[in-house]
């Protein structure tokens, strides 16, 4: 195994395992990059971050691809240690009664709520691998998850959303994807629907998220994905796949045409186009064709590679 250079991140979103990715899935054969993202995904499972850009979640999203795709052993132990790392640094808050980590991927441990570093977003993996985890363990990730976002919920004319983290607490109620409302609803409407209590629960509270998102109108921030107009979309596909509902189909559309014309206007404002998945233009063509295949909606580079 190559040993590890502590000064380059290993991560998923912005590390090397993001860029090592797209190779690895057209060479699944090459020897050394097995090893090298092998040694990346290695590197991610005891960091104290529990989270999607550079932790253990965002690991297990890319292990599972490939373990789905492959059905490597190798690939379902990694997925397997990120879950049993996530699950044992999971606590109850004794103050609160929340279920949360506390991730210290921006210096200081804070505990956050959204699909990119926060509790949403770690269930949201636990539960796509659910089939490799021990039995139970389904009912357990999504009792906390709820009871987690029913308590912490900021709630207001059938409207939801919460706030950034807290411990230190950040009160900013954002709505964008990597922070906020719109990743909330796309990190948990793929959670198993029942009859149980906890079920019709999350339900409703993503049904107030999405409207939330809709009033809340376009981003300013741009077209992207991570923290824009096409990431706050793609929360009403997913409401859709999950509904069938066709308001949520009309709404992610309507915003799809506004994020043309934001993309348009950036192009002439900066001279040139932004050609990142997170932050760019790529990520804007791939929300653009879920729009017209909504059967196929997923966000790219972790329900999608």
């Amino acid at each position: 195994m190559v040993t590890p250079d502590v000064s380059v991140d290993p991560g998923l979103q912005i590390g090397e395992l993001g860029i090592l990715m797209p190779a690895i899935l057209v060479q699944p054969d090459n020897e050394k990059l097995l090893r090298l993202v092998m040694r990346c995904m290695e590197d991610t499972i005891e960091l104290p971050l529990y989270e999607i850009t550079s932790g253990q979640s965002g690991m297990m999203h890319a292990a599972l691809a490939l373990y789905r795709k492959s059905g490597g052993s190798h690939w379902r132990d990694l997925f397997v240690k990120g879950a049993k790392s996530l699950m044992d640094n999971w606590t109850k808050d004794a103050d609160t009664g929340e279920w949360l980590w506390k991730s210290q991927v921006f210096g200081p441990k804070r505990h956050y709520y959204g699909a990119c570093h926060g509790v949403t977003g770690n269930a949201n993996i636990l539960l796509q691998g659910a089939d490799l985890l021990p039995d139970g363990y389904t009912e357990v990730i999504i009792k906390r998850t709820v009871a987690t976002l029913n308590i912490s919920a900021k709630q207001k004319d059938n409207l939801a959303n919460w706030a950034l983290c807290t411990k230190p607490d950040i009160d900013k109620l954002l709505v964008q994807w990597c922070h906020g409302a719109a990743g909330i609803v796309t990190a948990m409407s793929r959670t198993p629907s029942n009859d149980s209590p906890e079920s019709k629960l999350l339900d409703q509270l993503l049904d107030e998220t999405g409207e939330l998102v809709w009033q809340a109108g376009p981003l300013v921030k741009g077209s992207n994905i991570c923290h824009g107009t096409s990431g706050n979309g793609y929360a009403f596909l997913y409401l859709y796949r999950k509904t069938g509902e066709l308001v949520w189909l009309d709404r992610a559309k309507k915003f799809a045409m506004h994020c043309i014309e934001q993309c348009q206007k950036a192009r002439l404002h900066y001279g040139q186009s932004r050609f990142t998945l997170w932050t760019g233009d790529a990520g804007l063509a791939i929300y653009l064709y879920h729009c017209m295949h909504p059967e196929k909606a997923a966000i790219p580079g972790l329900d999608l590679f």
